[in-house]
Formats: C-alpha cells, sequence, structure tokens
C-alpha cells in the first residue's frame, strides 16, 4: 500500500500488514499512522503519470494581433505602395483585436485596436513626402527615357 507522511509529504510504499500501524518517517522523523492513500481518478485516455500542461490560449490572440501589427507598420513604413501587403495586416490585427476582447483581454485589445485605425495615418503622413519624392524621380526618370527614345539617330 502507498501512504504519504502528513508532515513532510513524502510518499512511501509499504506492505498491507502496516496499515493503521504508527510508523515513523525517516525523512522528518515524525510519526503517524499508517493509511492508505485514496486512488487518484484520472480521466479515461490520461494516465496518472502525464503531466499537465496548462496554456494561456487567451494570449494568443492578442500576441497575434500584435505581431500583424508591427509587421503591417514596417512594411508601410518601407513603401505606401505595398498597401496591398500591409492593409491585409492591418485587418488580421483588427479582427484578432476585437478577438482578444472577447477573451477578457480588454485593454490590450483596444490598444491595438486603437492602433490598428490610428497607426496607419500616421505612418502614410510621416512617409508621405518620401513616396511623393519617389514618385516625382520616376516621373522626370521617364521623361528622359521617353526624350532619348525620339532623338534622331
Amino acid at each position: 500500500m502507498k501512504t504519504k507522511c502528513p508532515h513532510c509529504n513524502q510518499i512511501y510504499d509499504l506492505e498491507d500488514s502496516w496499515s493503521g500501524q504508527s510508523v515513523s518517517c525517516p525523512n522528518c522523523n515524525n510519526d503517524f499512522p499508517a493509511t492508505p492513500l485514496k486512488p487518484v481518478m484520472t480521466p479515461v485516455g490520461i494516465s496518472a503519470a502525464s503531466p499537465v500542461v496548462q496554456t494561456n490560449v487567451k494570449q494568443g490572440a492578442v500576441i497575434g494581433a500584435a505581431a500583424c501589427l508591427m509587421i503591417a507598420m514596417i512594411v508601410q513604413a518601407i513603401s505606401n505602395f505595398l498597401f496591398p501587403l500591409y492593409l491585409v495586416l492591418y485587418l488580421v490585427a483588427f479582427i484578432l483585436s476585437i478577438v482578444a476582447m472577447a477573451q477578457r483581454r480588454v485593454i490590450w485589445g483596444l490598444l491595438i485596436l486603437l492602433a490598428t485605425i490610428i497607426g496607419p495615418w500616421i505612418i502614410l503622413i510621416a512617409t508621405a513626402e518620401k513616396d511623393a519624392e519617389m514618385v516625382k524621380n520616376a516621373v522626370v526618370q521617364h521623361k528622359n527615357n521617353a526624350e532619348k527614345n525620339q532623338a534622331p539617330q
């Protein structure tokens, strides 16, 4: 039979004949009555030896939304002309922020939701001059190429 010392929680495997008798714990030197441990009931398909893995699934939406938001902001900062890519990422971040709020991560969900609404406009304004310069250079380059092609040979 298996028994446990109530003082130090050390588990011992004793012969059944020791049941009810006083036993001295070799670990903490206290005496205790040897009583059989109650069997642990486990769900079908799970052994008592298998470890219990605890996860915090509710953080997944927040982490995913934050990752999509950061990637979208980086891509948009590179060039506003990559809008097919970063618009999809902003949309995913927006949806995941709503999922996060549904999972009771309200503050994080609201922060990411606001960032997906306000962030793209801030980046657009901050990079507009750079993109306008890039378009201007492309137009000038196109005109120069067109003039070279029209010149008599």
